[in-house]
């Protein structure tokens, strides 16, 4: 199974990502599009025909491409009637007003790279309070991938593994998790992917069952493979 993720920098043209699923199996590949508020039904259609089942909305800021709570609500209804998600990348400063939002909509939600919270507050800080309660939804995900970006301690990281955990535990059929290759906005060579692997089985206790959880059953089910 491969997932391909818009990448923020081509913005709402996915044609290279229609090129490479063009290339692959069609049942062994998947794709989560960035759209606004001008996609035409026939766009999103023709993205539904290639493979993609969901659409990333962008509430950090720095990226310059935070919709309206207006354009995503009418947008997060236009990809349900596909049977899409809504993955939502939002930070720290952001959940606060972005989480009342979601509570909004019956609509699948993915929280991107656990919402890269400060792990060096630990995990009392107010913010991951407002996170684990928001993944009291049944509709709502969260990947738990990047722990290594929000790590204040670096390799190998421990101050990711109570947050990883904690959220396991939360939403152990709800959790999914990426490499986040090819690691943009990082050196090139500087992340060993098989490191972020071995992170990722600290969170589940090196448990194969939980493990088979996030990296098969669940992303099989949330993609319809």
């Amino acid at each position: 199974m491969r997932v391909i993720v818009q990448a923020t920098v081509y913005h709402t043209d996915h044609e290279l990502i229609f090129d490479a699923m063009s290339r692959l199996p069609r049942d062994r590949v998947r794709a989560v599009a960035v759209i606004e508020a001008d996609v035409t039904d026939a766009q999103l259609q023709r993205m539904h025909d290639a493979g993609f089942r969901g659409a990333r909305f962008n509430f950090q800021k720095k990226f310059g491409l935070v919709p309206s709570f207006s354009d995503f609500h009418k947008l997060v209804r236009r990809i349900s009637d596909l049977g899409w998600f809504a993955k939502v990348f939002v930070g720290p400063s952001e959940l606060p007003d972005v989480a009342p939002e979601l509570a909004k909509t019956s609509a699948t939600i993915v929280l991107d790279h656990m919402c890269r919270l400060d792990f060096g507050l630990g995990v009392d800080q107010p913010i991951f309070k407002v996170l684990l309660e928001t993944l009291k939804r049944e509709q709502t995900w969260v990947m738990l991938s990047n722990g290594h970006r929000s790590s204040v301690q670096g390799p190998p990281w421990d101050d990711a593994v109570p947050f990883g955990s904690a959220l396991f535990q939360a939403a152990p059929d709800r959790c999914i998790w990426g490499s986040d290759w090819p690691h943009v906005m990082q050196e090139p060579g500087s992340v060993n992917d098989g490191a972020l692997v071995g992170l990722l089985r600290r969170y589940l206790g090196h448990d194969e069952a939980a493990l088979r959880k996030v990296l098969v059953d669940n992303p099989a089910r949330l993609f319809g493979f």
